[in-house]
């Protein structure tokens, strides 16, 4: 059965590389580079900002950004906390209208490829060191460009931001022991860390995490 390299480990990807580049290396090469086939000029990159045409990408930004507002309020925690699983995002941003957008898995799996490589999200297969077998899970957080896109177009003062912090802070507080432990847990020194107790909390909790 075919699956695309957005089911893969890196390492899968990697190994399958060889075979794809066989067949027809220029072809095939550019087409990992999606980037090196869409071309703009300055009159598209200047037109208005259209909220609409843009919203589930919008959306996703904020509900990542909401949460890392929410996690610094509540624990006073300035360190890099990355959501797990795409799917998480569901839970992000469910009070926003966008569920019925992304409830398809390989729908919200392809918004979240284009804006990783648009460069406004970190997202990546889980570092081996929390232990999650599943090849395709990935770890997201907001970057600095997309907290600069919050910032330029004034993100916070929506809506769906303001209920977003709110809610997600709320939530965070309910569970403020597992979130304490499990910052804990994954930002231990010791080697291996104890997988066993990060997934068990991270089945319990609403918005799982890792560091």
């Amino acid at each position: 059965m075919l699956e695309t390299f957005l089911d893969l480990s890196p390492l899968e990807r990697f190994r399958s590389l060889q075979h794809i580049i066989e067949q027809d290396y220029d072809d095939q090469l550019l087409k990992l580079c999606p980037l090196y086939f869409l071309t703009t000029n300055p009159e598209d990159r200047n037109v208005d900002f259209s909220y609409n045409s843009l919203k589930p990408f919008i959306l996703i930004v904020m509900a990542l950004h909401s949460f890392d507002k929410a996690v610094y309020s509540t624990f006073n925690y300035d360190k890099h906390i990355y959501i797990l699983g795409d799917e998480t995002i569901n839970y992000l941003v469910k009070e926003a209208n966008l569920i019925q957008h992304i409830e398809n898995k390989l729908e919200l799996k392809q918004y979240l490829e284009i804006i990783t490589t648009i460069g406004f999200i970190y997202r990546f297969n889980v570092a081996r060191k929390f232990g999650y077998a599943e090849r395709s899970v990935m770890q997201l957080r907001l970057n600095s460009w997309g907290r600069y896109l919050v910032e330029l177009y004034d993100f916070e003062s929506s809506d769906f931001f303001k209920k977003s912090f709110s809610n997600l802070s709320s939530m965070l507080k309910m569970h403020k022991n597992d979130y304490e432990l499990i910052m804990k847990l994954c930002n231990s020194s010791e080697r291996p860390l104890n997988v066993s107790e990060i997934h068990k909390i991270n089945m319990k909790i609403p918005v799982p995490v890792v560091t």
